[in-house]
């Protein structure tokens, strides 16, 4: 979900072409800082929006890990469950988990494809240009973090 495919989607061919790949302790895995979305083409839409979003480090690090090659060094998922992108760290100075500047839990741009996911995924016309629907949400939800926070 965090790159809008699978790993290994690259690969064509039958499943056994991805399964040898796979298991090739030579194959190389690329883990872009970035990921690059947006809503599918339509026939009245056939050049979406495309969204340039941030892929967090502690993200990269449990998907590196999680495909580790050597099994001695695979994440175990003990370890994943503790991995820092699931539990996020918390500030010294503070109990709630850091995020960045003009961030909640999700970033507005990711409120923006959420929406328009649900949209599509239930048959619904995704909002005209100029729709607030995303953005409102986010600052409800940035609100309520931060009165949750106590802020």
């Amino acid at each position: 979900m965090i790159y809008g495919h699978t790993p290994f989607q690259h690969i064509t061919g039958n499943i056994m072409a991805k399964l040898h790949t796979i298991a090739d302790p030579n194959t190389r895995i690329e883990y872009p800082a970035t990921s690059v979305s947006g809503p599918s083409a339509t026939v009245g839409n056939p050049t979406p929006p495309r969204y340039t979003v941030p892929v967090p480090t502690a993200a990269i690090s449990s998907i590196r890990g999680c495909l580790e090659h050597d099994k001695e060094k695979r994440l175990t998922i003990p370890e994943l469950l503790k991995h820092e992108f699931l539990v996020p760290r918390l500030n010294a100075s503070s109990s709630s988990p850091t995020l960045p500047p003009g961030a909640t839990s999700i970033t507005k741009d990711q409120m923006a494809m959420l929406v328009n996911y649900l949209l599509r995924a239930n048959g619904v016309k995704p909002p005209p240009p100029g729709d607030r629907t995303a953005e409102e949400l986010f600052d409800q939800l940035e609100s309520q973090n931060l009165r949750s926070q106590g802020q």
